[in-house]
């Protein structure tokens, strides 16, 4: 009686509590999504003016996120990786697959020195800034 009517409460709490969190990471993860695919089409259209940049944002895309499984490392660092190099040292490389291969090349790196995700964030960042201003 009362106690079964409790627990079906409870689930139904239970329940609706689990799909506003459902959708809740759906909404965030569709925003990283954007925020991702608009940092990489911004630093894919910045090669165009010397003829480096890939045909579309989602072959640039693909190429990061088979570099991401290349490197054991998750889209979202290695979109980040890729977007830090690519729009802040775009003169140090020639073109957006170039900035894709070197930021696999460190993301592996990374991987093999055991660096959290932070710590290779940092690194990452200190890179683009040597390779943007050497001289810093």
């Amino acid at each position: 009686g009362g106690l079964e009517n409790a627990f079906r409460k409870a689930a139904g709490i239970l329940a609706t509590v689990a799909t506003v969190q459902t959708l809740k990471n759906v909404l965030d993860t569709s925003d990283e999504l954007t925020a991702i695919t608009a940092r990489l089409e911004m630093m894919n259209n910045g090669f165009e003016s010397v003829g480096g940049n890939l045909k579309s944002t989602s072959d640039l895309f693909n190429l990061v996120y088979a570099s991401a499984q290349d490197a054991r490392g998750s889209f979202a660092d290695m979109s980040a990786v890729v977007a830090k190099f690519g729009n802040n040292a775009k003169d140090a490389f020639s073109s957006s697959a170039e900035v894709v291969d070197f930021a696999n090349l460190v993301q592996k790196e990374m991987v093999i020195a055991g660096a959290s995700t932070t710590e290779a964030s940092n690194v990452a960042v200190v890179t683009g800034i040597r390779l943007w201003r050497p001289s810093w």
